[in-house]
């Protein structure tokens, strides 16, 4: 039924020599005893070729003594069911013989269909207010990605004209400037020419007349 464990007991040399007395575990009865068996675990002392008969035979009577009582207790957890079962299906007769019972049971029904509409009305609502809110919630988020286009379209449209003005303005000042340079120029030019016209006059003005003839 059980299977043993050959030890070993001695040296290296494999000769057996006589059994070792088996060191008491702190907390623990002397072997045979069934409180010691009743921890989490079983805890079985070896002896020379296996365990502690004893042992083993008080946890085996112990397991199906716990075995024997779960059993009964579900038998009786059963029948206790089939007992309340039957109560229950006869009292539900009784009510439906009677006219009070049947007005009764009859209203107990209405009032669960009226309960059960009401639920699944209360379900539709929700459903439906999980589907407007989706929607509402889709309606807006895309009205708020459209937005967010329309403002980086915008904005990118602003920052071009700025750059378009920019290049324009400094276009128009190159422009400018090369306009003012060229008239300091002809400036320059006519100013030279006017100068020389009045040294030329000069120069006319100081030269001698004609030596008149002589009578």
């Amino acid at each position: 039924m059980f299977r043993r464990n050959d030890v070993l007991i001695g040296g290296g040399s494999g000769a057996a020599g006589p059994p070792a007395p088996p060191a008491e575990q702190p907390g623990r009865h002397s072997a045979g005893d069934l409180d010691a068996l009743l921890g989490e675990l079983p805890l079985f002392r070896t002896a020379l070729r296996g365990y502690d008969r004893l042992q083993v035979d008080n946890y085996v009577a112990w397991a199906e003594t716990e075995l024997h009582a779960v059993r009964r207790a579900n038998e009786d957890l059963l029948t206790r069911y089939g007992t309340c079962s039957a109560e229950l299906e006869i009292s539900r007769r009784l009510l439906a013989c009677s006219p009070a019972g049947r007005e009764q049971l009859r209203a107990s029904e209405r009032l669960g269909e009226i309960l059960q509409l009401a639920a699944d009305e209360a379900a539709r609502l929700t459903e439906a207010g999980a589907a407007d809110a989706d929607r509402l919630r889709a309606t807006a988020r895309g009205e708020a990605d459209a937005l967010l286009r329309r403002a980086r379209e915008v904005r990118d449209a602003a920052v071009a004209d700025c750059a378009r003005m920019r290049d324009e303005a400094e276009h128009a000042c190159a422009e400018a400037a090369e306009e003012l340079a060229a008239a300091h120029a002809e400036v320059r030019r006519l100013t030279g020419r006017l100068d020389e016209a009045l040294r030329t006059l000069a120069a006319v003005g100081e030269e001698p007349g004609p030596t008149p003839p002589a009578a």
